[in-house]
């Protein structure tokens, strides 16, 4: 079954609109994706949904921010203004024409974001205008980061399996004996797109706007690089200054107050849970076992007792991987056991 309603015209239109730009074609057809289900259950194409059936369409899709929600009314708007064009609608005055701020606002949860869903994480990513940056979230979601950004700024090119979509990160400090690992994680099909386009991507645009003067990337095998530069040698790794810079650039671009690297793994963890439980159905609940694996998996905070054992922590997990963020993030209701089986 089609991922798109309608399909063929909405390939039509991103072919004629966007057929030199393969990242626009990318984020558009990413939105077609999300609002199909919403014209399949109306049996009708978005072109045909009223200012109010829009609205709710918006409002669903869980907008973070306003710059947000109107960059997918502008493309749903623009789609409406190329189907009347084409001779697809009948109506030819587009329901969003005088859609303004006021509009938009009423499509946001105006609670402060400090975790995020997998689905809110990915339309966060499809905000974000340098591939560079993209992969950089990516990679701190599977909770690729390391000391001081170790693991996110010597990861290279040849550290990926392009084809299934494992990334080897080496030198791993194991947080339970202080030696260093190898370790394999699997990522996604669109985390690897995000992680190609960082390697092949030739400018950095600073200030996050498209109308920004760019600044050249150096060519090398590191998949986060830096600008050229006569302070920084060809082949050096990414400091850590910089992406904090990188960082607090993105927060006030996203108007996302609590975006760092902490949010973006910690909202990758509450991710885990939720597919240990509902997807793999590995764990029944929040149970010591499933944070033991979680923290694992991540090379979380170890706790360490007098007798000698050591666990992952436990309680700085619970802080925020807890049935009311599992409820506010994926509407599932889990509850917390501290049993083994």
């Amino acid at each position: 079954m089609s991922e798109l309603y309608n399909e063929q015209v909405k390939e039509n239109f991103l072919q004629d609109a966007y057929g030199d730009s393969e990242g626009s074609q990318h984020n558009i057809r990413y939105l077609f994706k999300k609002i199909a289900k919403y014209e399949k259950n109306r049996d009708k194409d978005i072109s045909e949904f009223t200012r109010d059936e829009i609205r709710n369409v918006l409002e669903s899709t869980r907008p973070f921010s306003l710059s947000d929600v109107k960059r997918k009314g502008n493309y749903i708007n623009f789609y409406i203004q190329w189907m009347i064009e084409n001779g697809h609608r009948s109506n030819n005055i587009s329901p969003l024409l005088a859609a303004d701020d006021n509009f938009y606002m009423s499509t946001l949860d105006t609670n402060r974001k400090l975790y995020f869903s997998l689905e809110e994480f990915e339309d966060i990513l499809e905000n974000v205008p340098n591939a560079q940056d993209q992969a950089m979230l990516s990679l701190m979601f599977y909770g690729i980061v390391g000391e001081e950004f170790k693991e996110l700024t010597h990861l290279t090119y040849y550290d990926i399996d392009w084809n299934t979509g494992v990334i080897t990160v080496r030198n791993r400090e194991d947080k339970f004996t202080g030696e260093s690992f190898d370790v394999e994680r699997q990522v996604n099909d669109r985390t690897l797109y995000f992680l190609e386009r960082a390697h092949k991507q030739p400018y950095f645009y600073t200030n996050n706007e498209t109308n920004d003067r760019p600044k050249t990337l150096i060519e090398t095998d590191l998949i986060l690089k830096n600008v050229v530069s006569s302070r920084v040698n060809k082949g050096a790794a990414v400091s850590p200054s910089t992406l904090y810079g990188r960082l607090t650039r993105l927060k006030e671009h996203l108007e996302l107050e609590y975006l760092t690297s902490k949010t973006v793994m910690q909202s990758g963890m509450l991710y885990m849970a939720y597919d240990l439980i509902f997807n793999q159905k590995k764990h029944k609940d929040l149970s010591t076992e499933l944070y033991q694996e979680i923290g694992a998996y991540y090379n979380y905070s170890v706790m360490r007792q007098a007798n000698g054992d050591s666990y992952y922590n436990r309680n700085f997990m619970a802080k925020f991987i807890n049935p009311e963020n599992m409820k506010a993030l994926y509407d599932v209701e889990v509850s917390e056991s501290r049993a083994r089986s």
